[in-house]
């Protein structure tokens, strides 16, 4: 009674104009700054949400609100980021590129030194570089998203908010395209196709990445197709997409040691070939000796002087009472932590497992890292999706309260948000493994 109540036509109309009407009020009308306005209403989307996971598990339903999701973002076309500023980067990479400059050669701080931005032609406006967070570091974007600045500036014309809405478009078509494939990938692993809501309809990765405009939607897309082609024993086509993925963002490498052992060591040199060398390619209209060393000096000051909701690093900082030398050793220690379970999971790898391992290779590396954003865990979300896994859904919920360090105007991270944070993860995560190892044991 109660199921068919919750998946009547009036309940579903009312769940959708709810949602709707909580994400327009996030997007449009919710400063980051405004904190209790944002958890709440991030907290109604967050239960409609669960309500839907529970209740909707239908074809035909879960098809209607596959389609709903994407008009869910298509709503979101016409806004102004409002708890990111890394848009502005992005806009003023695009502007560099058309203007005929390299992205990768000079700092927004180079560029307004030289007064290049003076020229009206090029679109590079002093108010343009006044917004920008870091003015004196080199881009730090792969070229896909350099790709895809530069697209969004040519189509846009002279107009500043015409950027964001290509830049938006591409973004949509992305998680249109990831929508859309997600299914064949859990019919092949026969998976329940319920699971496409929990990215579809996750109010972390509307929000972050399609209104927020994060390229993570570009990079899942790009892997989604890399595992669809993977599964259908397409090497070539697979090997293709997963160098765009890397081309988006650098983390899919963590995976190529998995992609290889599950093809197989005959054919592993070709895909990884294909892989890096499309990679590679993209790079080509960029390349200068340069870029290099000055994107290495960009990552390298971006992981030694950011801190932000990071978990293990703050563990240890707190255990060793937050010494500079000794954090700087964390910091070194860490990455190779995450290098060598990597290894030790490929040597041990299990093919049917092989989606477990990209979760919990990624999953370590956000528990490694310095920084964790809340769009940063968007692939978690979509490699639960392929497992029987939950928790990352718990985390989309949890993580968002860290935006309360943007509350005023003076930054100021909440340690006790960020503890309760990871505690109830880790409890959530060794309950949930727990219960999957009782399953295997009776199975």
């Amino acid at each position: 009674m109660i199921q068919q109540i919750a998946t009547s036509l009036y309940a579903r109309v009312a769940v959708y104009l709810f949602f709707a009407a909580a994400l327009i009020a996030i997007n449009y009308f919710t400063p980051r700054t405004n904190f209790i306005q944002l958890i709440s209403l991030y907290a109604i989307l967050f239960g409609i949400y669960l309500y839907i996971l529970f209740y909707w598990k239908d074809e035909k339903i879960i098809r209607e609100a596959k389609i709903i999701s994407v008009v869910f973002r298509v709503f979101l076309l016409f806004s102004i980021p409002n708890l990111s500023d890394d848009f502005y980067r992005f806009i003023w990479d695009g502007r560099i590129s058309a203007a005929g400059f390299n992205p990768y050669l000079y700092t927004p701080q180079q560029i307004a030194e030289k007064q290049f931005y003076l020229s009206d032609s090029d679109h590079l406006t002093k108010h343009l570089f006044d917004q920008l967070n870091s003015q004196a570091y080199f881009t730090v974007y792969p070229p896909v998203p350099q790709f895809i600045f530069l697209s969004s500036h040519i189509l846009s014309g002279e107009g500043f908010f015409n950027d964001i809405y290509f830049l938006r478009t591409f973004i949509i078509l992305a998680e249109t395209g990831t929508i859309y494939l997600l299914p064949k990938i859990l019919a092949k692993q026969n998976l329940p196709s319920a699971h496409v809501l929990l990215y579809a309809l996750n109010p972390l990765i509307i929000i972050e990445l399609t209104g927020n405009l994060h390229f993570e939607a570009v990079m899942i897309f790009f892997l989604v197709i890399a595992i669809y082609f993977l599964l259908q024993k397409k090497y070539l086509i697979s090997a293709t997409a997963f160098g765009f993925a890397i081309a988006t963002k650098l983390w899919p490498l963590m995976l190529l040691p998995f992609f290889i052992r599950y093809i197989g060591w005959k054919r592993s040199l070709v895909y990884a070939c294909a892989a890096l060398g499309t990679a590679a390619i993209l790079y080509v209209p960029f390349y200068n000796e340069q870029i290099l060393g000055n994107m290495q000096s960009s990552l390298q000051l971006y992981f030694s002087a950011f801190e932000f909701n990071a978990g293990l690093y703050y563990f240890f900082g707190w255990l060793t009472g937050f010494r500079h030398e000794t954090r700087a050793w964390i910091q070194i220690i860490l990455p190779f932590v995450v290098l060598i379970s990597v290894v030790i999971m490929s040597l041990y790898y299990k093919k049917e497992k092989l989606f477990d391992y990209f979760l919990f290779v990624f999953l370590l590396y956000f528990l490694c890292a310095t920084t964790v954003h809340p769009w940063y865990i968007a692939p978690l979300i979509f490699f639960a999706c392929l497992t029987h896994y939950k928790f990352p859904v718990i985390w989309s919920f949890l993580i968002f309260f860290t935006y309360i360090a943007y509350q005023n105007s003076l930054y100021r991270e909440n340690y006790f948000i960020t503890g309760i944070e990871y505690i109830l993860l880790a409890s959530f995560l060794f309950y949930e493994y727990r219960q999957r190892k009782k399953l295997q044991v009776r199975a």
